[in-house]
C-alpha cells in the first residue's frame, strides 16, 4: 500500500522531492487504519504532494484516534500509540496533547486529549489488572516523551476541574429517576405511561451544543434506578408484571444505553464474571451470556471506578474504606 502511494507520487511533476513526502514518514498503523480504505492511490498522491505539510492529514487522523479512545477500542488505540511510538515522538506527542471534539455512541459531545476523554469515561485500570484501561495505557505513552511527565500532569490537572459532577447536578438528576418511578407507581396496572417515558428520555437525550469536559455520564442515575426497582418491586406486582416491566425495560435499559463505552462492554461480557469472578476485560461488542445482573455488582463497578480516579486525579477519597472486590 505504502509503496504504490510512494511510486504515485514519484510520477507526479512535482517539485517536492518524495522522501520529503508527509506519507513517507508515516508509520505502519496509520496507513494500515486510516488510507488503507481508498483505492485511489492517485488521489492519495495527490494529497501527498498538495498537503506537504501533513496538517490537515494530522487533525483527522487525531481525531480518528480519539474516537477509538471513547469508543473504548483498546485494540486500535494501543497500536496506534506503539507505531507513533516507534516511528515518531513528535507524532506521539501531538497524539497526546491535543484536544478535539468527538462524539460518543450515546450522541454526548465531548472534548478533551485522550487521556482527558479516557478518564471522563471512567475506561481505568483495576489493580490486579495493570494496564486493562485505556487511561492507563494511554498514561504509559507519556513516559517515552522527554516532557511526559509535565505534561501528563497538566493534563489531569485540567480535566480535575471537571471530573466532579456538582451537588446541583447531581440532585437534579436523581429527581428526574425518582419522578418516573412515582408516575409509574401512580398509573394503572396496564398504562404503558409514555407520556412520562418520553418527558424521562428528552432528559436523557444529549444536548448537541453541550461540550463535556468532565465525567461523560453520572451512574449515580442508574445506581437510584436499581434502588427504586427493588423498592417498588412488589408494589408493582411483581415477577412480569407490566409495571416492573416498564421500570426494567423502559428505565434502566434507556440509562444504561448512556452508559460510556467502557462500562458496555462489562456488561455485555456479564457484570458477574467481571466483579465477581474477576475476569479480564474481553472489550465484547454484544451480549455474551446474561442479560440481566446483580444489583450489588453493579454498585460495587461504581465504586470501584471512582476510587480508582480519585487516586488517579489525587483526590480524597469518601468511604473509610475503599472497595476491595477487584
Amino acid at each position: 500500500m505504502q509503496t504504490r502511494l510512494l511510486q504515485e507520487t514519484k510520477n507526479m511533476e512535482t517539485k517536492t522531492p518524495v522522501s520529503n513526502s508527509f506519507f513517507n514518514r508515516l508509520p505502519t498503523a496509520i496507513l494500515k487504519h486510516y488510507l488503507l480504505p481508498y483505492e485511489d492511490t492517485k488521489a492519495m498522491a495527490q494529497l501527498c504532494v498538495t498537503s506537504r505539510s501533513g496538517k490537515f492529514f494530522q487533525e483527522h487522523q487525531i481525531k480518528s484516534f480519539l474516537q477509538a479512545v471513547v469508543y473504548a477500542q483498546y485494540g486500535e488505540v494501543q497500536e496506534i500509540l506503539d507505531d507513533a511510538a516507534k516511528h515518531s515522538l513528535p507524532l506521539l506527542k501531538k497524539i497526546l496533547i491535543t484536544p478535539m471534539e468527538v462524539v460518543d455512541y450515546s450522541g454526548r459531545h465531548l472534548y478533551g486529549t485522550a487521556l482527558q476523554l479516557a478518564l471522563g469515561a471512567g475506561d481505568v485500570s483495576r489493580p490486579k489488572f495493570l494496564l486493562e484501561g485505556i487511561a492507563e495505557l494511554i498514561m504509559s505513552f507519556y513516559d517515552k516523551l522527554p516532557d511526559g511527565a509535565s505534561l501528563k500532569k497538566t493534563h489531569i490537572e485540567e480535566f480535575k476541574k471537571y471530573s466532579e459532577i456538582t451537588p446541583e447536578q447531581n440532585t437534579k438528576d436523581l429527581s428526574v429517576v425518582e419522578k418516573i418511578f412515582r408516575d409509574i407507581a401512580d398509573a394503572k396496572a396496564d398504562d404503558d405511561c409514555e407520556a412520562a417515558l418520553q418527558i424521562f428520555r428528552d432528559y436523557l437525550k444529549p444536548n448537541p451544543k453541550k461540550l463535556i469536559k468532565g465525567k461523560h455520564f453520572n451512574h449515580n442515575m442508574l445506581i437510584k434506578a436499581h434502588e427504586l426497582y427493588a423498592k417498588y418491586y412488589e408494589d408493582f406486582g411483581g415477577w412480569c408484571s407490566h409495571k416492573n416491566m416498564l421500570a426494567w425495560q423502559k428505565v434502566i435499559r434507556d440509562l444504561e444505553r448512556f452508559l460510556p463505552a467502557c462500562d458496555a462492554q462489562v456488561l455485555c461480557q456479564g457484570l458477574f464474571d467481571v466483579i465477581s469472578k474477576r475476569q479480564s476485560l474481553a472489550r465484547l461488542k454484544e451480549y455474551r451470556v446474561r442479560f440481566s445482573y446483580e444489583r450489588k455488582d453493579f454498585h460495587s463497578l461504581c465504586e470501584l471506578k471512582m476510587n480508582i480516579l480519585r487516586d488517579v486525579l489525587c483526590l480524597p477519597c469518601t468511604h473509610s474504606d475503599k472497595c476491595t472486590l477487584m
